[in-house]
């Protein structure tokens, strides 16, 4: 399960990537625009697969090591086949959809290794807030995507520079927007009435 990543389009506000493997398609976002945010939180909220209802969301958090306690530079949302990177360091204000999201109690936030996802994005420029920690779905498959054939995990990569969206390179893009799509896709797998 080889998966690769294709820039498809650039403006300057948003770079477009495709991740593909041979049964998975991905449409990633990637900016520093709060407009381009807003756009993809109204398409996602259009897209929901059921109008109400608990909606699985990977989510991912990285920041540039050093410091002692550095903020959230990337906010990383991933729901079906549509993953979003949003460069928090990079952005003046944030769409009031962001805030209205992460505090939907119908969202269930998961993700891989993020017991410091929620504040991270407190203390970050934007002073994030979510309504509860963010399940982190290594608890319950360990060592799952580190096993999994085709699928890039690097540590080099995660302690890279994630300050500026127009740097962030394609496998930087690739490998957060794998563990935010992973995070549901185990997520689903497993009974969603234990996972909470």
């Amino acid at each position: 399960m080889a998966f690769t990543i294709n820039e498809s389009y650039l403006s300057a506000d948003e770079r477009c990537f495709t991740v593909t493997s041979e049964n998975t398609f991905i449409l990633v976002t990637v900016t520093g625009n709060d407009a381009a945010v807003d756009r993809w939180i109204t398409a996602t909220h259009i897209s929901r697969e059921q109008p109400y209802g608990i909606q699985p969301v990977g989510l991912g958090v990285q920041w540039n090591p050093g410091g002692r306690d550095p903020p959230a530079d990337t906010l990383q949302l991933c729901v079906g086949w549509r993953c979003l990177v949003f460069q928090l360091s990079n952005s003046l204000t944030v769409p009031q959809s962001l805030r209205e999201f992460l505090l939907d109690p119908e969202n269930v936030f998961v993700g891989l290794w993020n017991d410091r996802d929620r504040w991270k994005l407190q203390i970050s420029r934007h002073n994030l807030r979510m309504l509860w920690d963010p399940v982190d779905m290594m608890n319950y498959v360990p060592g799952y995507l580190w096993n999994t054939p085709g699928v890039p995990i690097s540590r080099d990569i995660l302690m890279s520079d994630w300050s500026n969206y127009a740097d962030l390179t394609p496998n930087q893009v690739l490998q957060v927007t794998l563990d935010a799509h992973f995070a549901v896709f185990i997520w689903r797998n497993r009974r969603r009435d234990t996972i909470r």
